[in-house]
């Protein structure tokens, strides 16, 4: 984990301490020796080989006083995601691009929509199949179509469709994608 000292004064972190709180009893995950944060400063805080966290666990940090300064659900079964505040919206947003020592840097993303009387077209039905196939796609006009495999929103630096998509049948893999929130279908 980081932190970073946005602020004009100096941090004593032995003020501080983060609490797992998962599906068990909160745990204490990590309390800090005499180190200081300097304004504008960031320091990496390891928490060791053995520490994993789950979908739907919280992490808290705390001050001395035991007042709650700060918190993050961890809500989505993608491995290998940061979890970073927005430094513009101070939102709490997943990015695979880790940043030590540096500001969070989210790319800003263009949003592809069609125009309301454009509606894609998918040559199978919606369903469960239990064979293999391709699958076509196609718009009227002249529109480029880009596609996700996430069920995320389309971006124009996506996937852009150029051939038919081979689908193939993945009852047998695990399930992520039912874990993630916001979603278009």
């Amino acid at each position: 984990m980081e932190l970073y000292n946005n602020s004009d004064e100096v941090v004593e972190l032995s003020d501080y301490y983060f609490l797992d709180a998962g599906a068990d009893e909160g745990v204490e995950l990590h309390s800090f020796s005499t180190e200081v944060l300097d304004p504008g400063e960031y320091t990496v805080i390891f928490l060791g080989k053995d520490f994993s966290l789950s979908d739907g666990e919280t992490i808290f940090l705390f001050n001395k006083d035991g007042v709650m300064l700060d918190s993050v659900e961890l809500n989505n079964s993608q491995r290998d995601l940061v979890y970073a505040r927005d430094t513009f919206t101070w939102e709490w947003k997943t990015n695979q691009q880790p940043s030590p020592g540096q500001e969070n840097v989210f790319e800003k993303k263009e949003v592809l929509t069609l125009p309301a009387d454009v509606v894609p077209v998918f040559s199978v039905e919606p369903g469960f199949y239990k064979e293999s196939f391709y699958l076509e796609l196609s718009v009227k006009d002249d529109y480029d179509i880009y596609y996700t495999l996430d069920g995320s929103e389309p971006l124009k630096n996506g996937l852009l469709y150029d051939e038919p998509i081979y689908i193939t049948e993945v009852t047998q893999n695990k399930n992520v994608y039912s874990a993630i929130e916001n979603i278009s279908v």
